[in-house]
């Protein structure tokens, strides 16, 4: 059995993200694993602040649990847009709360050390524009910022990236086709 967090951050209540989490809310549980989940965009966080040079890190009781859940979690999951070639401002600040040193990653003289290791990260972007274009025009800068702050300073391990591109223009067989790709990886998880 392995422990799930997912976190979303879905302006909208009811859309095609909010299939893609309840899909594998329930396919991870029939396969016996633990799911917790948050939606990041209902939640009222700061942006990261300074004060006098030092970085303002204090949690509301909210941040303090997803924080929680991201320690005791096996595999932490990313259900998100992209906008503007990046991941919303609300998970980026999130990320910056939640994701403090001694919680993911030790500082240390030559760089992080990382905290996550042995857990895995999976992470599904929706976006509005070819997967080619994305990837090679524009150099997946979303990606490279999350493989850097998960793996590279977390320690997690991308198991899985799903890219659910030209999503507002996407017909119902290819949502549904998404949403069982979604399935039988989530009903895989052991």
């Amino acid at each position: 059995m392995k422990k799930v967090f997912i976190i979303t951050c879905d302006p909208k209540q009811n859309s095609l993200k909010s299939d893609f989490v309840a899909a594998y809310i329930e396919e991870a549980q029939k396969a016996g694993n633990e799911v917790r989940s948050i939606n990041v965009y209902n939640l009222e966080i700061d942006y990261l602040r300074f004060i006098d040079n030092i970085p303002d890190v204090s949690l509301s009781q909210e941040l303090k649990q997803a924080q929680d859940n991201i320690v005791w979690a096996d595999q932490i999951v990313f259900v998100y847009p992209i906008w503007w070639f990046a991941i919303p401002a609300k998970l980026k600040s999130f990320i910056d709360k939640a994701f403090q040193e001694g919680v993911v990653a030790d500082m240390g003289e030559h760089g992080p050390k990382p905290l996550l290791k042995g857990k895995t990260a999976v992470i599904m972007q929706s976006y509005d524009m070819p997967y080619f274009v994305m990837k090679y025009l524009y150099g997946d800068v979303p990606m490279k910022f999350l493989k850097v702050v998960l793996s590279s300073w977390c320690g997690l391990k991308i198991e899985k990236r799903f890219d659910f591109d030209l999503a507002s223009e996407a017909t119902e067989s290819k949502k549904q086709k998404w949403v069982n790709d979604i399935r039988q990886f989530a009903s895989k998880i052991s």
